[in-house]
């Protein structure tokens, strides 16, 4: 009987990737319903636009809350800026396809 201790460090990564998808589908069923940015829930406060391929804005919310379906929107490629509210201000700019 011989007891031995020993004490383990483990990083964690606290950096949360945030993950835009390239396509929406609005149609009812379970799948890829809104506009869903993996990981924003940690970063409350997050601004997002979203424009048409005219550059008019569709939708500018302060505090977005991946609830953005595009059910006015027509089929079409849309872009979008993303300012996470992390310690860097990262704005992230990118498109998506909206498909019926």
């Amino acid at each position: 009987g011989t007891t031995v201790a020993d004490v383990a460090s483990v990083g964690i990564d606290a950096e949360c990737n945030i993950l835009v998808p390239n396509v929406i589908s609005p149609n009812s069923d379970p799948f890829n319903e809104f506009f869903a940015i993996k990981n924003l829930e940690k970063y409350p406060g997050s601004h997002l636009l979203i424009y048409n391929r005219w550059g008019n804005v569709l939708l500018d919310d302060p505090d977005y809350k991946n609830n953005w379906n595009g059910k006015d929107a027509p089929e079409g490629v849309y872009y979008f800026v993303l300012t996470v509210t992390d310690k860097k201000g990262t704005v992230v700019p990118g498109y998506f396809e909206l498909l019926r």
